[in-house]
């Protein structure tokens, strides 16, 4: 499992989503961004649907839908987050926010990209026998 480039990348998603996460908490995000809905709950699914995947090696045609339905929701906070703040004030925080948002977002691509390889090479060698 931890030889597949994509359980690294994967690793790597969980541990700058979580420092993102525990970031949100200890800032206090939501006083920051003067906003009554915690903004934060977007960080929630990232850590834990990334988790779900590095443990789904054995049945990759799951790992790579799991890894398409937390890129479309990593999107749509993006965007969600990104026109939040085009109506205020930013802050070095914010956009630190939003550069590690965009960063998780490439890393899962390559991720589902090495899933979708390592599964077109099984079907390859399956073929053969």
């Amino acid at each position: 499992m931890i030889q597949r480039i994509q359980s690294l990348y994967l690793i790597f998603v969980i541990v700058i989503s979580s420092g993102l996460l525990y970031y949100s908490f200890t800032l206090n995000l939501s006083i920051l961004l003067d906003s009554k809905f915690p903004i934060h709950l977007g960080f929630y699914p990232t850590p834990f649907l990334t988790f779900i995947i590095l443990f789904l090696y054995k049945k990759r045609n799951l790992q790579t839908l799991v890894c398409s339905v937390l890129i479309v929701l990593q999107t749509l906070f993006l965007i969600l987050f990104g026109f939040y703040f085009l109506e205020k004030q930013t802050s070095l925080f914010l956009n630190i926010i939003i550069f590690i948002s965009v960063l998780i977002l490439i890393i899962l691509f390559l991720a589902r990209r090495g899933i979708q390889k390592d599964e077109a090479l099984v079907r390859s060698v399956d073929r053969i026998r």
